[in-house]
């Protein structure tokens, strides 16, 4: 099917819709968009982008902020891991994200039926959600309100820190004649004072070693020793703090893993859902009606084709009628119909809206494409021997319920025999149905 998508060049078509995604996934999952072969499910898409269309033309663009792709941390987490701050700080905005993205809906003031399993389907976890945002703020830093025991620990930090900085102030205050410069240096982390060789007996302290020069000891003061043990033994302290309170967050949202999991797969449905409902609103498509073997496209656009140069076309192939024959001049537009309404129908049994004012698009059970030259150095096949290894290929596998597109049907070789083998073909396809 994956060749057929590019001969069709729905894969361009797919990147357009995609750029329109609020996020990874999303983009993901209409890149991998495939038809649907199942009447049943292809319905069911179908109304889901009629009405997403009608809600974005109505409503405007529901909003995704907030929700990115946290399949990792939501994996870990089931596994027992502990996930650092910045992953909690995720999965708390994933949360948020798809908590509004659901009040946003409900706080329409119409209904969208076809749309409502979706939203439904998003289970909120108000206590976990209520845990994180109390433990991490929106910027992912752990908040003093994470514990009683972080808050105390923070506070001797802060107590310390404002320790040193007033007795080091103090200290240069009153030994600007025995420093080489009236600064505080950082030597290894630490803070010292730069003092002259011959003064290191004057001072209370510990030297922690020499300029590059040598002209110039680092020098610590016992009090500033004794307070700078003290901050990094608070540092430590808050440092293990906050690997509990990861532990214990990490473990909720393990235990919640496997519901936001499913979360994340609705918000990747609905992002994909809406980026091609935006696409088909921006672009004044509609979602065809589908049929059971009628094919009625009202003024079709390429969506490849610019808008302003882009003739509309209408294409019908209506029963009893199962055939079209395209002849004319080259460069007259064959291929381009060919491929118009072959990519129609696949744009809808993949749950695209297509560009038309209007359309009806029969059920089918595969799409065989030779559209192309697809000549194969690696296999040694010569243009004319490809094509007949591709018609090949469809007359054993297509049934009356399948769509054949075959542009240039015996060409690539002598006119006359390239005539018989197209009436042959033609004749094989005509009594399959």
């Amino acid at each position: 099917m994956s060749d057929v998508k590019t001969r069709l060049e729905l894969d361009k078509i797919l990147e357009r819709v995609a750029s329109k995604a609020a996020f990874s996934l999303g983009k993901e999952r209409v890149l991998n968009s495939e038809p649907s072969f199942s009447r049943l499910i292809v319905e069911r898409e179908l109304k889901r982008m009629r009405d997403a269309m009608q809600l974005v033309t109505e409503q405007g663009v529901l909003t995704f902020g907030g929700i990115t792709d946290v399949s990792h941390p939501l994996d870990r987490s089931g596994k027992g891991a502990i996930l650092s701050v910045e992953e909690i700080a995720d999965v708390g905005r994933f949360i948020h994200g798809f908590m509004r993205l659901k009040k946003q809906y409900s706080n329409l003031d119409k209904t969208y039926e076809a749309l409502d399993d979706l939203f439904e389907s998003l289970v909120e976890t108000p206590r976990l959600v209520q845990n994180i945002s109390k433990a991490i703020g929106e910027s992912g830093t752990v908040l003093d309100s994470a514990s009683e025991n972080l808050r105390e620990i923070r506070q001797q930090i802060s107590r310390t820190r404002h320790q040193i900085d007033r007795q080091t102030q103090s200290f240069l205050s009153k030994n600007k004649g025995t420093l080489v410069e009236d600064v505080v240096t950082l030597f290894h982390g630490r803070q010292a004072f730069l003092i002259k060789p011959g003064d290191k007996n004057k001072l209370e302290g510990t030297i922690l070693g020499q300029s590059g020069s040598g002209q110039s000891l680092y020098f610590e003061p016992a009090f500033l020793s004794r307070l700078q043990n003290e901050y990094q033994s608070f540092l430590h302290q808050e440092s293990e703090e906050i690997e509990k309170i990861c532990m214990i967050l990490s473990r909720e949202i393990g235990s919640e893993s496997t519901q936001l999991r499913a979360n994340l797969e609705t918000c990747a449905i609905l992002d994909a859902l809406f980026s091609k409902a935006l696409w088909g609103v921006q672009n004044e498509g509609v979602v065809a009606e589908v049929t059971q073997d009628e094919l009625h496209i009202v003024n079709a656009r390429h969506p490849l084709i610019d808008k302003n140069e882009v003739i509309p076309n209408t294409y019908s192939l209506i029963p009893p009628h199962k055939m079209v024959l395209i002849s004319g001049p080259n460069t007259g537009g064959k291929s381009v119909t060919l491929k118009t309404m072959g990519l129609f129908v696949l744009m809808t049994l993949s749950g695209l809206p297509i560009l038309a004012d209007e359309a009806r698009v029969m059920m089918v059970d595969q799409i065989f494409v030779d559209i192309g030259d697809q000549q194969s150095i690696e296999k040694s096949l010569s243009s004319f021997s490809a094509h007949l290894e591709t018609i090949s290929h469809v007359i054993e596998h297509a049934t009356s319920k399948s769509l054949v597109l075959l542009d240039e049907l015996g060409s690539q070789t002598d006119p006359l025999e390239g005539e018989s083998l197209s009436m042959a073909v033609l004749d094989h396809f005509r009594e399959v149905g």
